[in-house]
């Protein structure tokens, strides 16, 4: 089951670069093999089953939560695979989640787990215990925590900048202040609006793979970001702020077939037809080049490639912390299963697949990662 977030974003980045490493389409070291173990497999929550998972976590302990949007509730699991407890309801109350289903993301940040609804910040504690909630700007949109409450924020709905140039940024939630990280023109394709007296209704969709979307990550101090239809990733330093961008050369993005195109509207639901013809005709002939960026704690980075149909397979790359293309890689589950969503966190990987009976299963893997 492909996921489909229903805001989009494209980028044209206005920062200027110190340096960068211009990588040909050949890894220097061939192919990694991440020598995958399954050390256990869940299909149930307690009472519940598994129905769709949305975001995963990890805490310092290896306990491992999962935001399941279909059954409405943030499942914590022992580091053995045991269920611990559920929390994080639906609902506008404390504790509550408003939107469980539309792009909703989950951080496990120090001692805290936060959940950024779609003008919320939760916090609860790492079993569950809720603590507090923020109410932010729309024109915020958390896409890391650099602590409990600094965050990195890039905006992702054109209307509600009203013109203005979007930013990267690092924000405090606490005192307000901010840092301009890098700045970007919002894109307004793969929409449609509908107009009635009394009502407007607008439709913005994004198609993991396929939309081009700004990706955001930090850790220890760094901040990678790029636009996923161009095959370059930035570097900035939050301390001495020096900047670099490694990219690859050459290399053909996926073209974006009708038979795509049909899949892709299947995942939309139900949405009036012309709306959705011209949702489809606006989307890109061509796929991203990668749909997520993971960082370990050595600087290496693991550049997800685009995926834009479910499958068994997920391919990365790597990149060494100087951005040198180091290998090619694939993550691969049953052929008759469908990656849901992967968690990967130095050398702990989970993964939720959907197979061909609807069933959900999550699975924690350990891996081996290259430059030990």
């Amino acid at each position: 089951m492909k996921k489909i977030v229903l805001v989009m974003m494209v980028f044209t980045l206005t920062v200027s670069l110190c340096a960068r490493v211009k990588n040909p389409d050949t890894p220097l070291k061939g192919k990694w093999d991440f020598r995958m173990e399954k050390t256990w497999e869940i299909e149930e929550a307690g009472n519940d089953v598994i129905g769709s998972v949305q975001n995963i976590g990890s805490a310092n302990d290896g306990r491992v939560y999962i935001l399941d949007s279909k059954n409405y509730k943030i499942y914590i699991f022992s580091p053995e695979g045991k269920f611990i407890s559920s929390f994080g309801k639906r609902g506008e109350g404390p504790g509550e989640i408003k939107n469980f289903d539309m792009g909703e993301q989950l951080f496990v940040v120090n001692q805290r787990v936060i959940v950024v609804d779609r003008s919320r910040i939760s916090y609860f504690s790492l079993d569950g215990k809720f603590e507090k909630s923020i109410v932010y700007s729309p024109q915020l949109k958390p896409r890391e925590f650099v602590s409990d409450d600094v965050l990195i924020s890039a905006p992702v709905i054109p209307d509600l900048l009203r013109g203005k140039t979007a930013k990267i940024k690092w924000y405090n939630v606490i005192d307000q202040k901010e840092k301009i990280i890098a700045q970007y023109e919002p894109f307004k394709e793969a929409a449609a609006t509908e107009r009635s007296p009394g009502r407007t209704v607008t439709i913005v969709a994004v198609f993991s793979g396929v939309t081009p979307i700004m990706m955001v990550k930090y850790r220890n101090n760094q901040v990678y970001y790029g636009m996923c239809n161009t095959y370059t990733i930035n570097r900035v330093d939050l301390k001495d702020k020096q900047t670099f961008s490694f990219s690859i050369e050459e290399r053909e993005p996926r073209e974006i077939t009708p038979a795509i195109k049909k899949e892709l509207a299947a995942g939309l639901g139900d949405i009036p037809q012309d709306m959705l013809e011209r949702i489809l005709d606006s989307l890109p002939k061509k796929a991203s080049f990668y749909q997520d960026l993971v960082i370990d704690h050595r600087g290496f980075v693991y550049v997800f490639l685009a995926n834009p149909t479910a499958g068994p397979i997920q391919g990365i790359d790597i990149f060494s912390p100087e951005g040198k293309y180091l290998y090619s890689s694939q993550l691969r589950v049953e052929d008759d299963s469908s990656i849901q969503a992967i968690y990967l966190w130095d050398n702990l990987l989970v993964i939720a697949v959907e197979d061909e009976a609807g069933t959900v299963k999550v699975a924690q893997y350990s891996v081996q990662l290259p430059g030990k």
